[in-house]
This record gives structure tokens, sequence and C-alpha cells, in this order.
């Protein structure tokens, strides 16, 4: 049931169920699978033919509910108006409706605010990261997940952005800023011929505006004329108007492509080498995955803004070879970046990725009392230091075997593992902490040397690995 702040019915309020899992290097709301509903005249809902899993419910005010801006009175305006009620008036005039002032615009001296009605998540908040999760088993049904529809202050963000000549018209990007769901809200705007923008109704919290100016034509030249704008905020229900974004030059990584190994390396003038697509805290991503090397191995990749950076994709070459070559390694300022978030608050010159020709594989086979595993089960195979569990870490590799139970995995880089068979994850789940964690407990350890083939056969009932 879905009640308004007075407790009366609330009807015709959207109710929507997200699934929530692990994607993209994160357990959050997905868009597949959402299912959704409508109060009726008593403010009842009901949702069905969910899929077994955990969700978030929220309720999202719509329909014929009261005003969803609203402005509440001060209490200078409920003195003055309480006062022209109880004057005396003549018996010959009417009396005059009492006068209640509109309050001023959000943000103005005297603290007056702009209430709406804000989306609820279960079991009663407006803060994303605050929901409380559902999970349903199958053919499992949940009754008494209710809803207290709340207002909100909401605020509007005004400012202005510095745009040199020459520039197309920027779009502004307000995102949430934390570690939680509540990071994956934004908000976008495009600043006028003045640079001025206006994002409204932004919810209580802390966010960061971001604003990329990139000249038009795109291309190698224009990456080297690329700025970049970025403040943090924390809005509180009252209007920000006087914010001023400067734009300060991008960034440049250079570097120099090495092959070790026996193997003749190959000619370097026009190849294309993947390097890591890299997103920035946020979600954007702001670099391409190829890069052109020069006849001597060197390259640059400019337009980058600073900030923290984590891998978006498999960087290729890591999981299958180039041409007979292996991707070893990925270091900037001496740091590797394949292994841990990367900070750049400042370009560098000094990049390297290696090549070789030579990598570790681990082979086997999968048993269940003798018999090749039946199909759903996968091998994973992760690192034992958790501090290496994060999405697409290349020191985590899940397959699954083939008809025969056979699986190989190549160019895991030296050092100690864990082994383990599961028939119950959803895929990229194995990236998740938490699943590790639990995948610990019976898996096996094994250790792995440079470029060494070793082979391990796993199994999912009683028998022994070997």
């Amino acid at each position: 049931t879905v009640l308004f702040p007075d407790g009366q019915p609330a009807p015709r309020i959207g109710l929507t169920a997200v699934p929530y899992r692990y994607a993209a290097g994160e357990r959050r709301p997905i868009s597949a699978g959402i299912a959704t509903a409508r109060t009726d005249d008593r403010g009842i809902y009901r949702i069905f033919g969910l899929a077994a899993g955990t969700y978030i419910l929220g309720a999202v005010p719509g329909g014929p509910a009261p005003d969803a801006s609203l402005e509440p009175i001060s209490e200078a305006d409920v003195r003055r108006a309480l006062a022209e009620v109880r004057a005396p008036f003549s018996r010959a005039q009417a009396p005059a409706p009492p006068s209640v002032a509109r309050p001023p615009q959000t943000g103005t001296s005297d603290g007056t605010r702009r209430l709406r009605f804000a989306t609820v998540y279960y079991p009663g908040t407006t803060v994303l990261d605050k929901a409380a999760y559902v999970t349903l088993g199958p053919a499992e049904e949940r009754r008494g997940v209710d809803f207290d529809l709340e207002y909100v202050p909401s605020g509007t963000v005004m400012g202005t952005l510095f745009v040199p000549g020459g520039m197309p018209q920027p779009q502004i990007v307000l995102s949430g800023t934390g570690d939680g769901p509540a990071a994956l809200v934004t908000r976008t705007a495009l600043a006028n011929s003045e640079g001025q923008f206006t994002l409204s109704d932004v919810d209580p919290g802390p966010y960061t505006v971001t604003s990329a100016l990139i000249p038009w034509p795109r291309g190698a030249a224009a990456a080297t004329q690329v700025l970049w704008a970025s403040t943090e905020l924390f809005v509180d229900g009252h209007d920000v108007t006087d914010l001023t974004l400067v734009p300060h030059p991008a960034v440049t990584i250079a570097g120099r492509v090495t092959f070790e190994g026996t193997t003749p390396p190959p000619k370097l003038a026009g190849l294309h080498v993947p390097l890591p697509a890299l997103v920035r805290s946020g979600g954007r991503t702001v670099s391409q995955p190829w890069l052109r090397l020069e006849a001597d191995g060197r390259f640059a990749i400019a337009g980058i803004i600073p900030g923290v950076y984590r891998l978006r994709t498999i960087v290729e070459g890591q999981i299958a070879s180039l041409g007979g070559w292996w991707l070893k390694s990925v270091t900037v300022s001496g740091r590797e970046m394949l292994d841990t978030p990367l900070e750049l608050p400042d370009g560098a010159d000094d990049a390297v990725v290696t090549f070789s020709d030579r990598a570790t594989e681990l082979r086997g086979r999968v048993t269940d009392s003798g018999r090749p595993a039946p199909s759903g089960h996968v091998v994973v195979v992760f690192s034992a230091n958790p501090s290496l569990w994060f999405f697409n870490s290349r020191r985590i590799a899940a397959i699954a075997p083939d008809a025969e139970g056979r699986y190989t995995i190549r160019n895991l880089p030296a050092g100690d593992y864990f082994v383990a068979v599961s028939d119950d994850l959803e895929p990229g789940e194995w990236y998740d902490p938490a699943v590790l964690e639990q995948l610990v407990k019976g898996a096996s350890r094994i250790t792995l040397a440079e470029a060494e083939q070793k082979t391990y056969d796993a199994v999912v009932a009683s028998e022994k690995p070997r």
C-alpha cells in the first residue's frame, strides 16, 4: 500500500521493481528485467511475474497526486495571514480573503525552500543508498511492502562555464558522488551561447559538476586542445545560483611499446595496439582503447581529463594473443595499471606497454563423480590477494568446461591463486568480492610461475582434486 504524507491512500502511483545484480564492476540496479505497476484507488499495488532474485522497490509519484512542486509558507507569512483574518472590518464591507504572499524563489535569504514528491524506496527512504533489498525465492510472494510518500526540498543549480571561442556548445554533467548506487544519479544540461546553464529539481546530496570542451571536428589534432572543468558541491534544497566552471587543459599520456621474447617483433609503423579504455569515477569514458604507434614504438594519448580511472573492458592481448604476442604489462609513472585504479592528477610521458611471446597456461578437467561435469559449471581462478579482486582484473578468470570437462586458461600473471568450481554464477559475478569470499571456502590453492604451463583437475563432488 502507498499512502500520502497525511495518511490518505495514494492512487495511480507508479511502483517499480528494479533487479539489483552484479554488473559492470559493482552491484547496482540494472535496466534488464524491470517490472512496474500502479496503485488502485485504495493505494494498493501488486507486482507479479518476477524472476527469483534481489530487487530495489521504489514508489514513483505520478497521476492525480497533489502538485509535484510545493512551496512552504514561511512563519512570517503565517503571522501576516492570521493578523488579516483577526483584524476588525466594517459590516458594510465584505471581508477580503486572507492573503498569503507567495514565498520567494528557493535559495533566498529568508530560507524558504521548494518541495516536491520524491521517489521513495522501500522501507521508506528517499536516499537510494539506504534502500533495503527485497530478495524473492522461486514462486515466493511477499506482502506488506508498504510506502509512505515524502516531500523533499529540491534545489536548482545555475552557473556559468567560460567557453573559449571556437568550441561547440558544451554539455554540463551533474553526477552523484560516492561508491553506492546513488553515484549513478546524473543530470545533464547544455550551456547556452554565453556559457550559462541550469539544472533543475536536484535532490539533496553531494554532487560533482563536470564538462569537457572538445573542438570540432574531432581527431588527433583536436585531442590536444581538449579542455575540462570540474567542481564539487552539496545541494541542500536551496538554489545554487553562482556556480562558476573554469576550463583547464586536459593532460597527455605518452610512452613506448616494448616486446619481450625470441620472436622477431612486428613492424611498428601503423600498428594499432590496445590500451585499456579508461573510465573516470562517475562512468565517463575519456580515452580511446586503441592507439597508433610511430615507427620507433612511441605513442601519445591526448585529451585525458585528470581523475581516478579504472578498466572498463578486458584489454586486447590479455586473454587471447595478438599475432602470438601477449599483453604482459601497462605501467604509467611506475604503477601497474592492470592491477590497480590509476590516479592521473597530471600528464605522464613514461608509460610502457609490454608484450611477451610467452604466457602461463593452466589446463585440466572438471569431473563430477568421475564423469565430466554437467553443463552449467564454471571454473573460476582468482588471485589469493583480495586487493586484486575488482572488475575485469587480469588475475581473475572464469571459463565453462567443454563437453569433455576440459578447460584452458592462458596469460594469468605469476602468483598464488584459488581454483573453484561453481554451477550458480551469473555472467561477470566472479568479479564480485563477496562472491569470491564464498568461493574461497571450497577452493584449492595453486601457484603459477612466470610462463609456467600447469595441469590442474578440478572436481565438483567428493573426489580429491589432482
